[in-house]
């Protein structure tokens, strides 16, 4: 959503930025937690069932509290989205200025993310500059089975968690 003539206002792009910069986080999180709890249920399937639950909480969500409750348990889970700590106080104002556009434009966004497009790939990218990255590579040209291509990604992962300012570099959005 990069075309800015859609745009009313900025808050609205900043919006819609944080909203995926938070579906990015959630679904590494899954993943990661996925690696290490194990499970029947695919990645895909575990994607598949938190976008419906995000979707249905979203569209129940029917007065300017739920709206507000719904949105904002999203951005804590996600663990501080980019977009959301440098427009903290006018997204906030965003959303109680009038929750139901918010809300539609939560679902707009949920329906417009584009999973694992040019952010993951800048993602990867940066991390294949580092050793870590460098391994990573090495343990995906090894994988065989789903189990140990989670792991590697892992790697990817824990690299990006740990690393603050690298953080900051590879899940900004351009």
């Amino acid at each position: 959503m990069e075309n800015n003539e859609i745009w009313n206002s900025e808050e609205e792009q900043w919006f819609v930025k944080s909203f995926h910069e938070t579906l990015s986080r959630l679904y590494a999180k899954e993943a990661s937690h996925l690696n290490r709890r194990g499970g029947s249920r695919t990645l895909g399937d575990r994607w598949k069932h938190m976008n419906e639950k995000i979707y249905r909480d979203l569209a129940q969500a029917k007065t300017s509290p739920q709206i507000r409750t719904v949105i904002s348990d999203l951005w804590a889970k996600s663990g501080r989205p980019p977009s959301l700590q440098e427009h903290t106080g006018a997204l906030w104002k965003f959303i109680s200025k009038d929750s139901e556009y918010a809300r539609d434009l939560s679902l707009v966004a949920l329906a417009s993310y584009q999973g694992s497009s040019s952010l993951f790939r800048e993602t990867v990218k940066d991390a294949v500059q580092k050793d870590e990255g460098r391994q990573l590579s090495l343990n995906l040209e090894k994988a065989t089975t789903q189990e140990q291509v989670l792991k590697a990604y892992q790697t990817l992962w824990d690299f990006v968690e740990t690393n603050d300012e690298q953080e900051k570099t590879i899940w900004k959005f351009s």
